[in-house]
């Protein structure tokens, strides 16, 4: 049976979906998002998810509330690529710190499992007429998040919103971002 309204769609790529408890490190539920990559209708059907929750976010936007799209290193890239491609306006990586080439900005952030990381964007690649949909796979404790807000911000451009496929609400990492009711989750654990 074909999956139509949003609700089946969603119960259909939530069953392809696995939890690894205890990974990386004891204490952490990893949902895997590379789970759903395996099966290539439950991915068309996560990227028609995903465009009917922006436009829905959006709804009442007017004229286009933003010109960009950020993904973050690596889950990121995915989604990201077909959002770009969906609203045909430039896609812009974040990366861990020293895998862009040229003038890059940089912001350390922490996950639930990792204390010091960094992360940088390439200054040319985004100005303060960006506004910016900033991409992950999940929200957890909102580190990684916060320092995607945090970087467009340092290059003088503007977050429109961010959209994350699983968002684990116990760590309450909404909390972290300046507006959290700018962060669309596709799925709450």
């Amino acid at each position: 049976m074909e999956a139509t309204s949003i609700q089946d769609k969603k119960k259909q790529v939530q069953a392809v979906v696995k939890t690894f408890p205890d990974f990386p490190k004891k204490g952490v539920d990893f949902v895997d998002y590379f789970s759903i990559l395996y099966h290539p209708k439950e991915t068309q059907l996560l990227n028609e998810i995903v465009i009917e929750a922006v436009d829905k976010h959006f709804a009442d936007a007017g004229e286009s509330p933003f010109n960009m799209v950020i993904g973050l290193e690596t889950r990121g890239f995915f989604l990201g690529m077909v959002l770009s491609q969906h609203y045909n306006i430039p896609f812009v990586p974040i990366r861990k710190k020293g895998k862009l080439p040229g003038e890059t900005e940089c912001a350390n952030y922490a996950t639930e499992y990792e204390e010091k990381n960094a992360a940088e964007i390439q200054k040319d690649s985004i100005n303060e007429d960006s506004k910016a949909l900033i991409i992950d796979d999940l929200l957890a404790t909102g580190g990684t998040l916060r320092m995607a807000y945090d970087l467009v911000e340092k290059c003088g451009a503007q977050v429109a919103a961010s959209l994350v496929v699983f968002e684990i609400c116990v760590l309450e990492g909404r909390k972290k971002l300046k507006d959290p009711s700018s962060c669309i989750a596709i799925y709450e654990y």
